[in-house]
């Protein structure tokens, strides 16, 4: 999946526009790796949705060093700890 936001809205007409959405979420920079870990670029939500912007792909270069990744492994409970 491409690196990309996902502050935007659908319109009646099928285009889509850019929100200024500042939440962690939406305006972080985000994918979904081949391997299905979850991704994101660390501190993202902060200038991210400044730009008129939602695919990233091209830009990767500018934040490669800090990208988080997460494992797509279950959670554990408290009560297996």
């Amino acid at each position: 999946m491409a690196w990309h936001v996902d502050n935007k809205q659908t319109l009646a007409d099928l285009s889509s526009r850019m929100l200024e959405n500042k939440g962690l979420m939406r305006s972080c920079i985000s994918r979904t790796s081949i391997t299905g870990r979850s991704e994101f670029v660390r501190s993202s939500h902060h200038w991210a949705w400044k730009e008129n912007l939602e695919n990233w792909n091209e830009r990767f270069e500018e934040f490669r060093k800090d990208v988080v990744t997460f494992d797509n492994q279950p959670g554990r409970s408290a009560h297996s700890l």
